[in-house]
């Protein structure tokens, strides 16, 4: 029984982790693009519920279902063993990942756009010709 309990302890400290380590993705996705006021609440509130359908799952599978205050406290260790150790160097790598990640895109789109542009420029001048014979 204690047994069980001290793996399900472990297991929600993982969980804890990985929900700091979520936190963090949107954490660097704020340090990469501009956000509004709404679009922060907006990223908080889909936070919240991908934290609840990950606690939610894990307690039906770990746990059957069951609430038990072991459960809070392992999430709350798993959270601050993850944000005071690795947490800052994760959200700069991530934060530089999406950055480049942005600046990708970017230039493919100026690309596109450059592209697009030299086609229309051509059927343009072409249609010219053609009207002016």
């Amino acid at each position: 029984m204690i047994q069980n309990q001290l793996f399900s302890f472990f297991i929600y400290v993982i969980v804890g982790i990985l929900l700091g380590f979520i936190f963090d993705i949107f954490r660097a996705f704020r340090k990469s693009v501009k956000n509004t006021n709404l679009a922060t609440n907006i990223e908080d509130i889909l936070f919240v519920i991908i934290s609840f359908i990950i606690i939610a799952m894990v307690v039906q599978i770990v746990s059957k279902g069951e609430l038990r205050f072991y459960i809070l406290l392992g999430i709350i260790l798993g959270i601050l063993i993850y944000f005071l150790s690795v947490s800052k160097y994760i959200i700069t790598g991530e934060t530089w990942i999406l950055k480049n990640i942005i600046k990708i895109l970017k230039s493919i789109y100026i690309f596109f756009i450059k592209f697009f542009k030299k086609i229309n420029d051509l059927i343009l001048k072409f249609l010219n010709k053609v009207k002016h014979k």
